[in-house]
């Protein structure tokens, strides 16, 4: 397993927008962009990491089902896509594993997909378009 790079979080999210775009949407979606930059957390290291992971599973799981039927259980376990942990790594940076931990296997895991983080419902923004608004 190669040692992760560690990024600034503004380059983590810059690389995290154009994974986005890499996958044919037009950005990243920006309820996501500001839950990554602005979660508030009083933990540093693993504790915000966990924090924030927890935030994320919610509004995918409890906000969506995101995943559903697609694995055995109650619950999944969430894999999220490499460039989204770079940008929890680069939000909580310390306290990290010299070599990032593998990610789980088995019947209770299911892998996030762009589309996944796509579509779910982020957060609102004040004074930014909901999807689907035009901008004036």
């Amino acid at each position: 397993m190669a040692v992760s790079t560690r990024l600034s979080l503004e380059d983590a999210i810059v690389v995290l927008e154009a994974k986005f775009v890499d996958n044919g949407f037009e950005n990243a979606p920006p309820g996501l962009v500001a839950l990554l930059k602005t979660t508030q957390s009083d933990a540093i290291g693993r504790a915000g990491r966990s924090k924030l992971y927890r935030r994320l599973y919610g509004i995918l799981w409890h906000g969506g089902k995101v995943g559903a039927g697609y694995f055995e259980g109650n619950q999944p376990t969430y894999v999220y896509p490499s460039a989204l942990k770079d940008v929890v790594r680069a939000r909580f940076p310390e306290e990290l594993d010299t070599v990032p931990k593998p990610d789980p296997e088995g019947n209770t895991v299911y892998t996030v997909t762009y589309q996944d983080l796509y579509q779910a419902k982020w957060p609102a923004i004040k004074g930014a378009p909901v999807r689907g608004q035009a901008i004036d």
